[in-house]
């Protein structure tokens, strides 16, 4: 009994092994990169703690704003953004299409194809 039921605990410690190493990579700052234009006239950064805390903070002209602080839980590939914020459109659930120490890809899940890339911040 033992012998058959071995297979699925390997598994079961593989999978939960993997859920966190991407959280303990998302934690950080992240620079979103601007796929679409290298002019930009606002520059995004993504910040994630490892108390479950986020900001998005954007440079428009120089100046820094917060638009964004809430809570974020990362659960089967899901970065799900909940809290206050003064931009809604950024709260909801986002999945990682990938993400590694340097780079991460998300995309906004319902709306659409919204696809986002960062590199991580040294």
């Amino acid at each position: 009994m033992i012998k058959k039921l071995l297979p699925f605990i390997a598994l079961i410690v593989l999978l939960s092994s993997c859920e966190i190493d991407r959280e303990s990579r998302i934690i950080g700052r992240w620079n979103k990169i601007d796929i679409v234009s290298d002019i930009s006239p606002f520059y995004d950064t993504w910040s994630f703690d490892n108390t479950g805390d986020c900001f998005m903070i954007r440079e428009t002209n120089g100046v820094q704003d917060t638009i964004i602080t809430g809570q974020y839980i990362l659960k089967n590939n899901i970065l799900t953004i909940t809290g206050s914020t003064i931009v809604p459109y950024f709260m909801g659930d986002w999945d990682i299409n990938s993400i590694d120490e340097n780079h991460m890809t998300l995309i906004l899940q319902g709306a659409g194809l919204e696809y986002f890339e960062f590199a991580k911040e040294d």
